[in-house]
């Protein structure tokens, strides 16, 4: 049986979370700065919890904010998206038009010679 994509995703973030811990910049200056000011196991290990809160928190009021941002521009712009990629499937159709249907209309079978293609490299 499959897992859950719940459980694929709870996977994932874990995984993240254990990786982006292990990057030497985030633990690495705590340990510079409790090695020079001498801190004990549980002043470094109170400093990076501090830390580590911190990064969470800000992380996440950015990421709200980037998602509010988000669904504002989305409900303002939104029906730019709807024309646009409307204008784009009727263009892009008329251009298939054009180059398409004479060369098939032209019975541009095997024996006709190949007309230069739109994509062609010089």
């Amino acid at each position: 049986m499959a897992p859950q994509p719940q459980l694929l995703l709870y996977g994932a973030v874990v995984m993240v979370g254990v990786l982006h811990t292990l990057v030497p910049d985030h633990w690495a200056p705590i340990v510079a700065i409790a090695r020079q000011r001498g801190w004990s196991p549980a002043e470094t290990a109170r400093a990076a919890i501090v830390a580590g809160m911190g990064h969470v928190s800000s992380t996440l009021v950015i990421a709200i904010a980037v998602w509010i941002a988000g669904a504002a521009a989305a409900t303002r712009l939104g029906h730019l998206v709807d024309t646009a990629s409307s204008v784009a499937l009727i263009g892009f159709g008329g251009w298939i038009g054009l180059v398409g249907v004479p060369r098939h209309a032209s019975g541009g079978g095997a024996e006709s010679p190949p007309r230069p293609s739109a994509f062609a490299h010089p």
